[in-house]
C-alpha cells in the first residue's frame, strides 16, 4: 500500500494504487533531459533530477523530482496552474513531487490546470499525467 499526501488535508491518505518507476524499464531515459522545466512529458526526457513514474490505476506517466525538505520545484510549463506538491511516497520512504490538480467532470482537459497533460482523479484530487 502506498501513500499520497494531499495538500488540503493534514493526514496521509493511504491508497492502493502502486507507484511504478518506469525510468529504467522503457526508452524514456532521464539522460535525454530535453524538457526545459520540471514535470514535463517523459517523451521529452525527464530532467536530470527527475524520474519517470506510472501510478497503477491512473493512465499515463509523469516526470517528477524528489521532494527536498518537503518542498517541490515550481518551474512548471506554460499554461500549467496545477500545484507542485510533495505527494508521492515509495515503500522505501523516498518522497516525490507531483502536479496536483482538481479534476471536475465538466472541465475540458485543456482547462484542468495540467497544460499538455491530463488531470487524472485519485482519492478526491487529481494528478497530472501524460498519455
Amino acid at each position: 500500500m502506498k501513500a499520497i499526501f494531499l495538500p488540503d488535508f493534514e493526514t496521509i491518505v493511504a491508497v492502493t494504487d502502486t507507484i511504478v518507476d518506469s525510468s529504467s524499464s522503457s526508452s524514456l531515459s532521464s539522460s535525454l533531459d530535453t524538457n526545459e522545466r520540471h514535470y514535463g512529458s517523459p517523451d521529452g526526457g525527464c530532467k536530470a533530477d527527475e524520474r519517470s513514474f506510472q501510478i497503477q490505476g491512473i493512465p499515463g506517466e509523469i516526470c517528477t523530482p524528489a521532494c527536498v525538505n518537503g518542498q517541490c520545484p515550481d518551474d512548471v510549463s506554460d499554461g500549467v496552474t496545477a500545484t507542485p506538491v510533495c505527494a508521492l511516497s515509495l515503500p522505501n520512504g523516498e518522497k516525490y513531487c507531483a502536479l496536483v490538480c482538481k479534476p471536475e467532470r465538466f472541465l475540458r482537459s485543456s482547462d484542468d490546470g495540467c497544460g499538455d497533460a491530463t488531470c487524472r482523479p485519485i482519492q478526491g484530487v487529481g494528478i497530472c499525467t501524460f498519455d
